[in-house]
């Protein structure tokens, strides 16, 4: 059974999973002279919210809540989406291709489990001035979308 469970979830299914989502405060330290621009209301992948600004460590790295979080709150937010209940829409700050929570970390850990692929959210991009191979080959790509019209 807890292989079969191993090869279902990709894990040790029978322990907590210690680690936890990405902190955006930790990438943010490691960018310089940022530029804030609002790209308003968006369809995001879930796949690409990564992190957490200020809750990193009530989710474990797949977004799940940790034991300690509030399993009620968790439990009406799921109950709510499956219903169709409208919710505010996420509020997410973007460093390249990765998105972090700001408000709304409940929405999106109950939306992965129910297995939806997109949520709407409100993003904010940080463009780093950083000369970095990383953000250098990111700007490009971001330019040659938007020229083209394709979309990744």
């Amino acid at each position: 059974m807890k292989n079969f469970l191993k090869t279902l979830f990709g894990s040790d299914a029978s322990k907590e999973d210690n680690n936890h989502v990405s902190s955006f405060n930790e990438q943010h330290a490691q960018e310089e002279d940022v530029e804030f621009v609002d790209h308003g209301l968006q369809t995001v992948s879930l796949e690409n919210i990564i992190g957490s600004v200020g809750k990193y460590s009530d989710f474990d790295s797949r977004f799940r809540p940790k034991k300690h979080v509030s399993g009620k709150r968790f439990m009406d937010i799921k109950r709510k989406l499956r219903e169709g209940i409208s919710l505010p829409p996420v509020q997410l700050y973007q460093i390249r291709d990765g998105y972090y929570v700001l408000d709304g970390n409940h929405r999106v850990a109950a939306a992965k489990e129910l297995g939806w692929t997109e949520i709407k959210g409100k993003v904010i991009e940080l463009l780093s001035s950083k000369n970095t191979l990383e953000n250098l080959l990111y700007i490009e790509r971001k330019k040659f979308y938007g020229r083209t019209g394709l979309t990744e």
